[in-house]
């Protein structure tokens, strides 16, 4: 896999980075830039998006869009759930819409494909990616160690008890590329959770447990201010413990921030990641059955892949890359 930096917000800057990597036919769009309020995420998400697909992609067949589940109103309140991807859309703005209207539009024009990605709260193994849960839990809980306090629940009222499901790093991956190479997927959203449920009064004992905490009573608190003065005590445990720096992961306090809604960093770059990649076919999946996935033989050509995905913060899915070993 090889980075290639490019600006999304510049398109002379994609043309360019673009153009040394021709037939490029499956584009997998995760990039994403924060603002303080919903209304303000439209325009730049939506810019950095439109900016991709203007590019001279002559050999384009599938864009996979990134989403989440905003789209059915997670981040206001509690939504409709299991959610399902004919939900009705709740009142803008919502850029993730936005996107896909574009997208949409963009593919009936060209007469490419696409398919809208939509998966729960991500867990798994992502090396510099704030926006992942397990990273997260690990640094609060590795502060509060360090700090000798014990491991305290900081949502709010009622989160504690509440139903949560998460989604598979790797299984995202996968579900991600099939969507974007069965033909029966084509033109589609999938919404992609683990099956599972499961809540925090149980997980978070559990939590405790694997850090060597004293588990206190759930206190709701805003980690935005308590985290703030915290970069010096990472630092600290950087330089004791004999850990590698890393600029992305010690500004992942940002992250822990804004624990709830689960954003990082806002974006100092972005980047497009442009490799041939094999992408086996998948076998049909909707919705809680992501478990059922299995990795049938693999695909015999070799489509070119351009990711675009942000780095030092935001969705920057690693997994979505759909790199196979």
């Amino acid at each position: 896999m090889r980075h290639v930096a490019a600006d999304l917000f510049d398109p002379a800057s994609v043309r360019d980075a673009l153009r040394a990597h021709p037939g490029i036919t499956h584009v997998f769009y995760a990039a994403y830039q924060d603002r303080p309020g919903w209304s303000e995420l439209v325009e730049p998400n939506v810019t950095m998006l439109r900016t991709v697909l203007d590019a001279d992609l002559p050999e384009l067949q599938h864009v996979s869009l990134m989403q989440g589940y905003k789209v059915y109103g997670a981040h206001l309140g509690p939504f409709s759930t299991p959610a399902k991807e004919s939900d009705p859309p709740h009142m803008p703005p919502e850029f993730n819409v936005d996107q896909q209207q574009l997208v949409e539009e963009r593919a009936a024009a060209a007469g490419w494909t696409w398919s809208a990605i939509r998966p729960s709260v991500v867990a798994g193994f992502g090396l510099g990616n704030p926006m992942n849960l397990g990273v997260v839990l690990a640094v609060y809980a590795s502060i509060s160690k360090e700090l000798g306090v014990p491991l305290r629940f900081p949502g709010r009222p009622g989160a504690y008890d509440a139903l949560l499901e998460l989604t598979d790093a790797g299984l995202l991956a996968e579900a991600t590329v099939w969507a974007a190479t069965d033909p029966r997927c084509a033109n589609e959203a999938f919404n992609i959770a683990n099956g599972d449920v499961f809540r925090w009064n149980r997980m978070w004992p559990v939590v405790a447990d694997a850090f060597g905490l004293e588990l206190a009573p759930a206190l709701p608190m805003s980690l935005q201010d308590v985290m703030a003065d915290k970069e010096p005590v990472w630092d600290a445990m950087v330089a004791r413990h004999g850990l590698a720096p890393d600029p992305v992961l010690g500004r992942v306090l940002v992250g822990v921030r804004r624990l709830r809604p689960l954003l990082g960093l806002r974006h100092v770059r972005r980047h497009l990641e442009v490799a041939p990649v094999r992408l086996p076919p998948l076998r049909r999946h909707r919705g809680h059955a992501a478990r059922s996935l299995r990795r049938p033989a693999q695909a015999a050509d070799h489509p070119r892949v351009a990711c675009a995905r942000t780095i030092r913060g935001g969705v920057g899915w690693a997994s979505v890359r759909a790199r196979r070993r």
